[in-house]
């Protein structure tokens, strides 16, 4: 037996490369359109939110909810690869999906304040400001 006949049975690794990239593009399409969809029933996985109406806040109401009963509903529900490997992700990174969300959005809130206060419509010092 030949050592190049073991070798030109296998895929090269361009190829390899390039199944795997079409393969992760299918699985996100698919998986993708599925996430942009799901809506979680907020009232059922946060019972204490019942009583608060309807118009919820994001910052009073949605951001001190801790994500791991969403996290549980969604590892529930993907169990047939439904949102294909996103949910994972999320809980498999150091910082998570989730505190990153946060990080991201606590940011925005941060430049927005940014463009509403400065040296001159504010009486507060320059580093009170920074702190806040």
């Amino acid at each position: 037996m030949n050592v190049d006949d073991d070798v030109h049975g296998l895929p090269s690794d361009e190829e390899v490369r390039a199944k795997d990239a079409n393969d992760a593009n299918i699985e996100f399409e698919s998986a993708f359109k599925k996430w942009k969809r799901y809506s979680p029933d907020w009232l059922k996985l946060y019972p204490s939110l019942n009583g608060r109406g309807t118009n919820l806040s994001l910052i009073d109401d949605y951001m001190p909810l801790d994500l791991k009963s969403m996290f549980d509903q969604l590892e529930k529900e993907n169990k047939g690869g439904k949102y294909g490997y996103l949910p994972l992700m999320m809980g498999c990174s150091v910082g998570q999906l989730g505190a990153l969300n946060a990080e991201s959005f606590a940011e925005r809130v941060n430049s927005a304040a940014k463009l509403l206060i400065d040296d001159k419509n504010t009486s507060l010092a320059y580093p009170l400001i920074n702190m806040l």
